[in-house]
């Protein structure tokens, strides 16, 4: 029997992969998003080996209709967390970063989290429990040259998540706030590479952290912010 379902955006790799076969190794039923669908179906494969339920929905977040979508189907599915963990890397100085770069971090680092957020955790309310995962980034707390756009999205989903747990708490409903640094996956592609990729952390240790703060039922973790150990 399942212990429990699970939407994990951004799951097509790297973290979001690590996560989603973290949760189905113990026996969590699935419902992973991301872009590409082949890449989805893949995960799947792997996921299913494990005997649970998972559903794939391939869609960009910026687009009204998959979060419309995801929404349906979280009710459908009754879930009973929520991992957003889709996002995107941005490095540029100030004055030289396209409008159209800055539409598009901040509209997928913030703005459709803060949407998907708020359809799943008004559900959530309505069964009274329920737990959101942020996956955010150490670029949350502090930041530096060439990630201004970058910084600001990942600054405003800290203020969301951090205004969304005092309203949740009291509810019965959980908001972690998780700020990785550098992870061995491709994230860091779209922007060249990450120079010191040997020094990044391991995907499914990080993954292996996070399933291990659900489920208490007297603690209440905040924030966890989680550093390579060798800089």
């Amino acid at each position: 029997m399942s212990k429990g379902t699970v939407l994990i955006t951004g799951s097509s790799k790297g973290l979001g992969r690590a996560l989603a076969l973290k949760f189905s190794k113990n026996n969590y039923s699935l419902i992973l998003h991301g872009r590409n669908k082949g890449d989805l179906e893949s995960v799947k494969k792997e996921v299913c080996k494990s005997g649970v339920e998972c559903i794939v929905l391939a869609g960009d977040l910026k687009e009204n209709k998959t979060i419309v979508r995801l929404a349906e189907l979280v009710e459908q599915k009754e879930i009973d967390i929520l991992i957003n963990n889709a996002a995107i890397m941005s490095k540029a100085l100030v004055e030289k970063i396209e409008d159209s770069e800055v539409d598009e971090v901040i509209n997928s680092n913030l703005m459709s989290v803060i949407k998907l957020t708020k359809r799943i955790y008004s559900y959530f309310l309505t069964k009274k429990s329920g737990m959101i995962i942020q996956i955010n980034s150490t670029g949350g707390l502090d930041t530096s040259i060439e990630h201004g756009v970058y910084a600001a999205s990942k600054y405003g989903l800290k203020g969301f998540t951090d205004a969304l747990r005092i309203e949740a708490r009291p509810r019965g409903i959980r908001v972690l706030g998780v700020y990785p640094g550098g992870m061995r996956t491709t994230f860091h592609n779209r922007v060249g590479g990450k120079k010191d990729s040997d020094k990044a952390m391991d995907v499914e240790e990080v993954a292996e952290i996070i399933f291990n703060l659900v489920g208490y039922d007297s603690v209440h973790v905040k924030d966890i912010v989680l550093e390579r150990m060798y800089r």
